[in-house]
Parts: structure tokens; sequence; C-alpha cells
């Protein structure tokens, strides 16, 4: 059973947390190309969506650290030069006390953490609301656009497998995080 907290309740937790790990349990619109996929339709010029596709992930995120230093570490580990500088947030800002791990934007606050090759997830998607079948699941991934790695990293020395990859999760989005052992949910 999940303790529930507030928002404001979740930012001191995460700003106070020695954890190195955060687990996320999360639910958002899948991202999926839209031209000739079978959940969509064409009116005119535009393709309107059928059904509500969602996407619900389970992540160990790694957390907490800066992302410079993580990059950082990594281009070391390998013998190569760790200066890489991010050059910084390109959208909203880290909130008070909670330099890395909790940014505010327009009012809405997001989790700062970090993906890798190791890190372990489960994926589950639903369509009206509804668990996907397998045929439903297979076209959704075959609509869902591949992400590639960060150039930068890559300009210095990184491959794809070896980069940090920063993820920021709206505490919108969030259906329960564990901290520290313990299940919360935002009340």
């Amino acid at each position: 059973m999940a303790t529930k907290v507030s928002k404001d309740e979740l930012i001191v937790l995460l700003c106070m947390t020695n954890a190195s790990e955060v687990t996320i349990l999360s639910r958002s619109e899948a991202k999926m190309n839209k031209t000739n996929n079978p959940f969509y339709h064409k009116e005119g010029r535009a393709w309107v969506a059928d059904h509500v596709v969602e996407k619900e992930s389970k992540v160990v995120y790694d957390f907490g650290g800066s992302y410079e230093e993580r990059v950082n570490e990594a281009l070391s580990a390998k013998g190569k030069d760790s200066s890489f500088n991010s050059g910084g947030l390109s959208w909203g800002s880290f909130v008070e006390g909670g330099k890395d791990r909790v940014i505010e934007y327009n009012g809405t606050y997001y989790v700062r953490c970090y993906l890798n090759k190791n890190n372990k997830s489960e994926v589950r998607y639903f369509v009206d609301g509804v668990e996907a079948t397998s045929e439903q699941e297979r076209q959704i991934k075959d609509f869902t656009p591949t992400k590639g790695g960060s150039s930068k990293q890559a300009n210095e020395g990184l491959s794809e497998g070896e980069q940090i990859i920063p993820n920021n999760v709206s505490f919108d989005k969030i259906i329960t995080i564990e901290i520290d052992g313990t299940e919360y949910e935002i009340a």
C-alpha cells in the first residue's frame, strides 16, 4: 500500500533522500508516428486519434548527481577527456534545495532521473483504458519513433549504449514512486 503524499511533500522527500535509485510507475500518452497509423484517421491534412493509447512504464532510474558529473565519470572510465559541459537546463529550473533532483516548469514539477542500458523496466500499453492485445501492442511498437543518443556525448566518445540519458518524469504522470524502499502516491 502506497503512502499518500502531496506534491510539496514529494519535493521535500526527493530533495532530502540519499537514494541513488528511484522506481517510478507512470502512465502517459504513447508517442507514435501518425501517418498510416491504425489508431488514427486522416481528416483533411490532419491525423486525428480514434483511440486513447497510453504507455505505462515501471522503471528503476538512477537518481541524484549532476548530469555533467555522470557523463564525465563515464568518459573518465573510458580513459577519455572528462570535460563535458551540458550547458545547463534548456527549460525550467531546479527547485530550491532540489538541484539535480526536481525541476519546475510553468507550475509543473518533474523528477530528474537518468536512464542507462542497465536500468530495469516493464512496459504495458492500454487502448481506451483496456490493456492492449498482443496485436495492438505490436502495432503501437511499429509506430513508436526510435530515439537516438546524444550527439554531444557521442562527439565526446560515448557510444549510445554508454551514454547517460536524463529523463524528466512529470509528477502529473506518476502513479507511484519508490524512494528508499517506501512507495508513495501523489494525493
